[in-house]
């Protein structure tokens, strides 16, 4: 994001604590798996472990937060509204946002294994504009996330917390950072996805002296140390074109002519 004017100088993006969607993922055959699936998964509770990460992870936010209470805002997936509760920050009111839900998957539970297999390597080679059958890519939701992102940073206090889901975190991250898709396609090769009730960190305040940058300049993944954000300049003619020209142009195939 470019030239803020905001009170907000540090975002934690939290991910929800271990669900019982992500343990029934791990053994998709077991009774228990069975039972979790027929529940919505709006509807899914965190497990025990899941608990205790969102605890574990509170006592880190609690240690880091600077002075006064933080602007919060969750998913209202039973999974996210369970983590935010657990995180138990002092003078926390949170605000509950449908557009901070998980990302819409359409499909993709009806997709033979093969066609799962096949749509994941395409979306690894275009992360920002893939979408799985019906569902929505991470470019619907980085649109869909600049409202609650924008309320979360409009709130007059030195900090934000954000809880929700892998994916939405990820638009929320593109949209602080000021990633382009080129730049995100790069990070997210060497980050990928947010573990459970793990943080993304981003700050105005540079890491060594302290100066306040007008921009979210820096961000980490605790317990690794803070990177840089990416300029995000504005583009010439001749960078788009430049960018454009990266893409091999369709060649046009010419049918032989039939012999007389």
């Amino acid at each position: 994001m470019g030239e803020l004017g905001i009170a907000v100088e540090d975002v934690f993006l939290v991910r929800h604590g271990e669900s019982e969607g992500n343990a029934a993922y791990r053994e998709p055959d077991s009774a228990y798996a069975r039972r979790v699936f027929t529940r919505p998964q709006w509807e899914w509770r965190l497990t025990p472990k899941g608990e205790e990460q969102a605890a574990a992870t509170g006592a880190w936010l609690r240690d880091r937060i600077p002075a006064g209470p933080p602007a919060c805002a969750v998913s209202p997936l039973t999974r996210a509204v369970e983590t935010a509760a657990l995180l138990d920050l002092p003078g926390s009111a949170w605000q509950l946002d449908l557009g901070l839900r998980e990302r819409e998957w359409g499909e993709w539970d009806h997709l033979t294994p093969e066609r799962q297999r096949a749509e994941l390597a395409r979306g690894e080679e275009h992360p920002v504009h893939w979408g799985p059958p019906g569902g929505e890519s991470l470019s619907d939701v980085i649109h869909r996330v600049r409202v609650p992102l924008a309320a979360l940073l409009a709130e007059p206090a030195r900090a934000a917390v954000a809880v929700s889901h892998a994916d939405t975190l990820q638009a929320l991250a593109f949209l602080l950072a000021g990633h382009t898709p080129g730049t995100w396609t790069e990070y997210y090769r060497h980050t990928g996805p947010v573990a459970n009730a793990g943080v993304l960190h981003f700050t105005r305040r540079h890491p060594d002296t302290g100066a306040l940058s007008p921009h979210f300049a820096w961000f980490r993944t605790p317990p690794g140390p803070f990177r840089p954000c990416p300029a995000n300049p504005r583009a010439t003619s001749a960078e788009l074109l430049a960018e454009a020209r990266r893409v091999p142009r369709i060649p046009r195939e010419t049918v032989p002519r039939p012999v007389s």
